[in-house]
């Protein structure tokens, strides 16, 4: 089967985890197209096509979306209900990324139709280890020998707070 670039769609709002996402693109070698944008409402724009995404040869519709919870105004739990709520993006794989491993964010944000939820990793080689193998697993890109990092989650954490990054 030959290797197709497919887009991914960022949504983050914080610089120093877009740069860590771009880095572990870098470094993981993966060509596909990244698309970043900073909350929600952009987020909605790009996938309506809306506005200045509105040419789909430069902005196509993303076949990855990562998606972190804290962003500002619309919250991330509320943008993957409203993805899942589109016909453009019903099924589209979504993974969470986030700093929280709390019991309550990690059901919610499956219960809103999150396909998997990556715990942001704080060194930058095991961060670009969890990238690849998420992007190649949803992306089909290649096989993988052991489960993905996603699927490897060691514990979480218990607690009723949310610490949404």
């Amino acid at each position: 089967m030959p290797h197709h670039k497919r887009t991914v769609l960022l949504v983050e709002n914080n610089p120093d985890d877009v740069w860590l996402v771009e880095m572990a693109f870098e470094r993981a070698e993966l060509k596909h197209g990244l698309i970043v944008v900073a909350d929600a409402l952009q987020a909605l724009d790009y996938v309506k096509g809306r506005g200045k995404y509105g040419d789909r040869e430069k902005y196509p519709l993303p076949n990855l979306i990562l998606l972190d919870l804290g962003l500002p105004g619309l919250s991330g739990m509320d943008l993957l209900q409203q993805l899942r709520g589109q016909p453009k993006t019903r099924d589209v794989p979504i993974t969470v990324l986030s700093g929280s491993s709390f019991v309550r964010d990690v059901t919610k944000a499956y219960q809103l139709g999150a396909n998997s939820f990556l715990m942001k990793p704080s060194d930058l080689r095991k961060f670009t280890a969890a990238i690849k193998e998420t992007v190649d697993f949803w992306l089909g890109s290649t096989k993988l020998s052991s489960p993905p990092v996603f699927l490897q989650m060691p514990s979480v954490t218990q607690g009723s707070g949310a610490t949404e990054t």
